[in-house]
């Protein structure tokens, strides 16, 4: 199917895409209610379209879809659903704000093909689906466990992260409230120098980053701090 133009989905509007669509240039599809993709991909013959934003009280679920042209926002009383599989390519990105609610089903599996593909898991967002809701779902207790495949992260902006002891080869994005680098910012690590290899480019996304003792960019490699 093909949309001509954005999509409203209202308070009231339970809709389910079971096929796939295609949108117009630059049209997002707004939540107020409940949006299901259901084993659909949605995309733009174009190029990135505007993406999905869940506003508060609607719920989106994600029922086996892959994402490579387009963004989608959780506002705070805003609700996602991940369940069956989800495949995420090219600079693009989940983005869970604080008071929003995300709900992985227990058996999902994550592809996330680049470095730069990435679940944000805001800094005071949910594990869940918005109570208010009354929807009983088999939620995983720590979305930011799960271990995806591919070069892409999950990062929880509401946990600290440590890197220690590691030498990175490939690009990679590593996000978290705070992020500590060098060779002895933890003791629940073993203690070893941060090295960045040449051909590898890093993104660090924080409040504040700490660089310690030990920590190495060697030339023709490159990092970003940036600050959520």
């Amino acid at each position: 199917m093909r949309l001509y133009s954005g999509l409203n989905i209202t308070s009231t509007g339970d809709m389910t895409f079971p096929c796939n669509m295609t949108m117009p240039y630059q049209a997002n599809i707004q939540v107020l209610g409940r949006f299901t993709v259901d084993n659909s991909i949605i995309k733009s013959i174009q190029n990135d379209w505007g993406g999905i934003t869940v506003k508060s009280g609607g719920l989106l679920v994600l029922n086996g879809t892959t994402i490579s042209d387009y963004n989608i926002t959780v506002e705070a009383g805003g609700s996602l659903i991940i369940k069956g599989s989800l495949v995420m390519s090219g600079n693009h990105a989940i983005t869970v704000q604080s008071g929003g609610y995300l709900c992985v089903e227990t058996g999902t599996t994550v592809q996330l093909t680049d470095y730069n593909s990435v679940i944000k898991i805001g800094e005071g967002s949910l594990n869940g689906v918005n109570p208010a809701l009354s929807i009983s779902s088999s939620c995983i207790s720590n979305p930011s466990a799960i271990i995806p495949s591919g070069n892409g992260a999950i990062a929880d902006f509401n946990q600290d992260m440590y890197i220690q002891n590691l030498t990175i080869s490939a690009s990679r994005y590593i996000g978290g409230k705070n992020i500590y680098v060098g060779n002895h910012v933890t003791t629940g690590q073993t203690a070893g120098d941060v090295k960045i290899n040449s051909g590898a480019n890093v993104i660090f996304d924080c409040k504040t980053t700490t660089f310690d003792a030990g920590f190495e960019c060697v030339q023709g490699s490159s990092y970003e701090v940036k600050n959520h």
